[in-house]
Formats: structure tokens, C-alpha cells, sequence
């Protein structure tokens, strides 16, 4: 919890966020828990993340309330949400039936879980107090009740409200509003049990999540603050009030450029190198299985729904640091996970099932190899 730059934090990832992030993120919490007021000052009031994010302030601020304020503290709090992170993979998948797999989905959802536990970037940024591990989190935990939302419809309105609670935390969040909508279309056709009362439990509370979301913008320090937000998503610069920005498409097609290019390299496979290529190899078996058999198993292709509509959220993402880039990284284990248990031989005996354990070992250990080298 306290190993900062330059000394103590790792080589591999030259960072100021522990620096100057974690305050800016914690400053309205600390602030109403010392002083209360979410500004110690009103020539200070900068009033963002209690407008934007509630969800975020006010948790945070009950967590300091409960530990007190801290570096430490803040860090705790962002440890606890890693932990439910991972928790939730593995519980995404461990009641999955893999087809044409000798694994079980309990073993899928532990190789997700590691998949998430070990990597670099995860292991940085997921310890410290900062917006996107609470998101991660909720949106994994949206993902979970989504994939079972043709088992009661109470999962459904789950799914909506832990969706409206991520994007009242970083309206990153948008990124999942394809898979909450389309994969309603998807699920909604594949039918089950209960299903005219899933479809109208699904219809109405994602409708409401929706709705309450875009009632946000009738506020005007709502809609101001969000056009600064995306101002700096973009990289684009302020217009001459100030309250609006300079739409430069120059600088999106840059974005573009890169995030197509070198970024596909240094923002998804640097920073998944052995889960990201697995992800790749699921969703081309996720696609060849539908071509072939016309039909779709609905988890997989959720998790591929995700992916896509990260990466292309991501291509027009104008900053360039990795903690922006995490939004693909549940979703990119999840794929990762289901591809390496496929992989896995199937059948009863021979030598397949005993090649299984050491198979699987030696994938893992090689990402958790890589993902250590940046301490060295």
C-alpha cells in the first residue's frame, strides 16, 4: 500500500498517478470528512467528482469516516474492490458448461480470477485510490448478473442498478451500455424459463437505468462538467467560453492512428501478454462456432459483445496512459479464460487428461512470469 515512485514502485511503469491522482480523486471525501464540506474552501471548490461520480465521493467518504483519511486508507478501499473484482470473474464462470472442453467452469473462473490477480498493470493501479478499480468492479459484478439474467428476473434489475452505479462512478462506463442493450436483445431471443416475465423485468429496468443516466444531464453543472470530462477523454482543448471544446477531428483521427496501431501493442497486448492473445484466439472461435452451427452460447458471447465495445470505445480515446486502458481488461480475461480452458484436451483418460494440469500451469505461470518481469 505504500510503495511510490521513484524508490519503491516498480521499474517496468513511470508513473505520477500515486503522486498527484489518488489526492485529486480523494480531495471532496477527505475534505467533507475533515472539514465537512466537499471543498475546504470555496476559493477551492472545484466540485467535479461529487457532481460527476456521487457514488465514488460518497463512498469514499464513508470509508473515511469508518478508517479515517488517508494515502493508505484510500488504497485499502480500492484493495477491497480488487478483491470483489476478482471474486466475480470466477463467479462469472465457475457455473458456465464449456462445450467441447475438458474443463470445468469452476477452472475457467480460476484462471480468470489469476488471469486479473497477477497482472501488472492490475496490481498497480488496482491498489490505488483511484476511479477505475470501483468500476472495474461493478461492471464485472453487472456482467455476473447479466450472464444470468434468464435464471430470475431480479438479475436483470440487478444488472441495470450495478450499471447505473458504475457510471455514477466514471461515466466510462458507456462502454458497457452495448452489452446491457444488445445482450438484452440477444438473451431476450434465446428464450428460457420465465421468459416473457425476464423480458419485461429486463426491458423496464434497463429502461430506468437508462433514463435515470440521461436525467443526470438536466442539471447544468451535470452537462457542464461532462463536456470537461470528455474534453479531456478526446484531448481536445476548451473553446473561448470555456464551457465547451474545440471539436478537432485531426485529433480523433490521430487517436485512431495510434490506438489501431502502436496502441493496439503497448495498450493491449504489452499490457495483457498472454491473456490478450488468448481473448483474440476465443472471440475467432466465438465467430467460427456461429457461423457453423447458427446458434450462440450466451456468456461467450456477452464476454465478446465487452470486448469489442471496449476497443472501440478505446480506439477514440485520446489519452494515452494505461489505467485509461483497463476498461478491456475484464473482458479480455474472461475470453482469455474460456480460450485456455478449450484448449484443454477432452476426454475421460490417456494422456490428454494428464497433459490438462501441466497444460494449464504452464500457460499461467508464463503470464505471471511475464507480468513479474517490469519488478525485476
Amino acid at each position: 500500500l505504500g510503495a511510490d515512485g521513484p524508490t519503491t514502485f516498480p521499474s517496468g511503469l513511470y508513473s505520477d498517478a500515486p503522486l498527484k491522482d489518488e489526492a485529486a480523486k480523494g480531495f471532496a471525501a477527505r475534505s467533507r470528512c475533515l472539514f465537512g464540506s466537499w471543498s475546504a474552501s470555496p476559493a477551492d471548490d472545484y466540485r467535479f467528482w461529487e457532481v460527476l461520480s456521487p457514488v465514488w465521493t460518497w463512498g469514499q467518504y464513508f470509508w473515511f469516516k469508518l478508517t479515517g483519511p488517508g494515502y493508505r486508507e484510500a488504497r485499502l478501499l480500492s484493495v477491497v474492490w480488487s478483491a470483489l473484482a476478482a471474486l466475480f470473474l470466477y463467479l462469472t464462470l465457475s457455473r458456465h458448461e464449456l462445450s467441447g472442453s475438458g474443463a470445468s467452469g469452476r477452472t475457467a473462473g480460476l484462471i480468470a480470477a489469476a488471469f486479473m490477480s497477477f497482472n501488472f498493470c492490475c496490481l498497480i493501479f488496482g491498489r490505488l485510490g483511484l476511479l477505475e478499480t470501483p468500476l472495474l468492479a461493478l461492471l464485472i459484478m453487472a456482467f455476473y448478473f447479466q450472464s444470468r439474467a434468464s435464471e430470475h428476473p431480479a438479475n436483470w434489475v440487478m444488472a441495470s442498478g450495478l450499471w447505473l452505479m458504475a457510471w455514477l462512478v466514471k461515466q466510462s462506463a458507456i462502454i458497457y451500455l452495448p452489452v446491457l442493450v444488445l445482450g438484452f436483445v440477444l438473451q431476450s431471443a434465446a428464450g428460457g424459463a420465465r421468459r416473457r416475465l425476464v423480458f419485461w423485468a429486463g426491458l423496464i429496468s434497463i429502461t430506468l437505468a437508462v433514463s435515470a443516466a440521461g436525467a443526470m444531464f438536466l442539471d447544468w453543472d451535470y452537462r457542464a462538467r461532462s463536456v470537461m470530462n470528455l474534453r479531456h477523454s478526446l484531448d481536445y482543448q476548451p473553446d473561448q467560453s470555456r464551457e465547451w471544446m474545440q471539436v478537432t477531428p485531426s485529433r480523433t483521427l490521430d487517436s485512431i492512428r495510434y490506438n489501431l496501431g502502436r496502441g493496439l501493442i503497448q495498450g493491449y497486448l504489452a499490457m495483457f501478454p498472454v491473456a490478450g492473445p488468448l481473448a483474440i484466439l476465443e472471440l475467432v472461435f466465438i465467430v467460427l462456432a456461429i457461423v457453423r452451427t447458427r446458434k450462440f452460447e450466451p456468456l461467450p458471447a456477452l464476454a465478446a459483445l465487452w470486448w469489442l465495445s471496449s476497443r472501440s470505445g478505446l480506439t477514440l480515446q485520446g489519452q494515452a496512459f494505461p489505467r485509461f486502458y483497463l476498461m478491456q481488461a475484464p473482458s479480455t480475461f474472461l475470453l482469455a479464460a474460456l480460450a485456455l480452458a478449450r484448449l484443454l484436451p477432452e476426454g475421460p483418460g490417456g494422456p490428454g487428461r494428464r497433459l490438462r494440469p501441466a497444460f494449464v500451469v504452464a500457460v499461467m505461470a508464463l503470464s505471471i512470469l511475464i507480468n513479474l518481469l517490469p519488478w525485476a
